[in-house]
């Protein structure tokens, strides 16, 4: 799919991907699913390692015991982001706000991992954009301005499989900019293997918390904490760039305070 030079220098980037919450669509199925990125220059992954190193530390959770935000309890939460937002270069996160009750072809979806395939295009465009228009892209410093893709081991997921759906999607009408992707550099890794996914998962449970099915655990307060890291565009723009709303109709749905209310008071635009 990709030229065989696309492999001959180091990335400058890494985006790391994980999900929050299961793709079902049966009745005790919650309505959200979460896809989150983290995109963070390749050499800078030591400063995420610390990062989280201290996370933990702080909270009292086992240091080589992978950070899960879901079993963080809730008087913690505040201090994992906060410790997540200290340094506000380095990285940038994206959520993918799915809501299932909206989808159409709901039969096809649940088939094969294919609402997680789906949906990683979106969370693909974003990061490459973000890649693409950074100031790495144009000087080069820390690589050759492309990105090594890190993805949270699942059943029936391997790289192989998410290597030859990069290729389809190249053949796809999409808006990834393919000058930052190459299925060689595709990396499947448990949770504990990777800072950048560790972080990731904490951003796609903070996203989900904002709507969650349990209303003892429904707050927006850590989506708004992480807003100075989430991907924004050249004009400021939050929606549609580091939070964006799915299927189409959602957004348009939240900015009238029907679905995620939160979103405009806190992502107005």
């Amino acid at each position: 799919c990709w030229p065989a030079s696309a492999t001959m220098s180091s990335p400058s980037f890494v985006v790391c991907v994980d999900e929050s919450v299961d793709q079902g669509f049966g009745p005790a199925s919650p309505p959200w699913f979460v896809l989150s990125g983290v995109v963070a220059l390749q050499g800078r992954v030591s400063e995420l390692n610390n990062v989280l190193r201290s996370v933990k530390a702080s909270i009292g959770w086992p240091a080589k015991k992978p950070l899960h935000f879901k079993g963080v309890k809730q008087d913690r939460r505040e201090c994992v982001i906060s410790s997540l937002c200290c340094d506000r270069g380095l990285y940038r996160a994206i959520a993918i706000m799915v809501y299932k009750p909206c989808l159409a072809q709901v039969e096809r979806l649940a088939r094969e991992n294919r609402l997680y395939f789906y949906y990683t295009r979106y969370l693909l465009e974003r990061a490459s954009w973000l890649c693409r228009d950074s100031r790495e892209a144009r000087e080069k410093r820390h690589g050759d301005g492309t990105a090594k893709i890190v993805f949270s081991c699942m059943n029936e997921i391997s790289r192989a499989r998410f290597s030859e759906y990069l290729c389809k999607l190249q053949h796809s009408e999409t808006e990834i900019d393919w000058s930052v992707f190459s299925p060689v550099r595709v990396e499947a890794l448990t949770a504990g293997r990777h800072a950048g996914l560790q972080i990731a998962d904490t951003v796609a449970g903070a996203f989900y918390c904002a709507d969650h099915h349990c209303i003892k655990h429904k707050t927006d307060r850590w989506a708004r904490m992480l807003r100075p890291m989430m991907y924004r565009s050249k004009r400021g723009k939050f929606r549609g760039y580091g939070v964006k709303f799915c299927p189409p109709g959602v957004d348009n749905e939240s900015a009238h305070g029907m679905i995620a209310p939160w979103a405009p008071r806190i992502y107005p635009e």
